[in-house]
C-alpha cells in the first residue's frame, strides 16, 4: 500500500512539474540579458550561493 501511494505522489508530482509554464515578455536578447544580470548580482552578492 505504501509503495502505491508513493508511486501515486510521484506520478501527480511529475504531472504538475511538466505542467508549469513560464511566460516571459520581451525579446530573446531582452530576457537573456535580464536573466545574466540577475545571475551574476546573485553570484556576487554575499550571502549568493
Amino acid at each position: 500500500m505504501r509503495k502505491l501511494v508513493a508511486l501515486l505522489t510521484l506520478a501527480l508530482g511529475l504531472a504538475s512539474a511538466q505542467s508549469l509554464v513560464v511566460e516571459v515578455q520581451g525579446s530573446l536578447e531582452e530576457v537573456e540579458a535580464k536573466t545574466l544580470q540577475a545571475l551574476k548580482a546573485r553570484a556576487s552578492s554575499p550571502t549568493g550561493s
